[in-house]
């Protein structure tokens, strides 16, 4: 449920393009440390699987199935690491980055524009001092 207590005309959300552009490389970049590491154990407990017989051997296998499936789902496959959570999560944290960055400059081209003085004349409409012309005071047929 809803907490009734939030005032959104207080709220502030602050974004930073570049530092979200920076934890999505972090976060790349971390998931690649974690992946190569978790590699070095699979090879590693791969080479002991010659030593186990019996029971041993069939619950290593199972164990083995079981980390292959929650590797796949964390970090996709070599040739498809979209198939992983946090490649996902790492590109769409750099897609958010783009969308904010894109945002603000459109937002800062358009006051650029809006500020903009340096246009000819006839591109601009003439400024109505008259008060007798203006929407407040005209008068409409009735």
């Amino acid at each position: 449920m809803a907490d009734d207590s939030t005032n959104y005309d207080v709220s502030v959300l602050k974004i930073s393009p570049s530092g979200m552009n920076t934890v999505a490389g972090n976060l790349h970049d971390l998931g690649q440390a974690v992946s190569d590491s978790l590699v070095t154990i699979n090879n590693t407990l791969s080479g002991l699987r010659v030593a186990w017989q019996g029971k041993a051997a069939s619950d290593a296998d199972d164990l083995n199935k079981e980390w292959v499936r929650v590797m796949t789902e964390l970090f996709g496959t070599k040739d498809d690491p979209s198939k992983g959570v946090l490649p996902t999560l790492a590109d769409g944290v750099g897609m958010v980055s783009a969308n904010y960055s894109a945002a603000e400059d459109g937002i800062t081209d358009l006051f650029k524009n809006f500020a903009d003085t340096s246009g000819s004349s006839k591109d601009k409409p003439d400024a109505v001092t008259d008060t007798n012309k203006t929407a407040v005071t005209m008068t409409f047929p009735g």
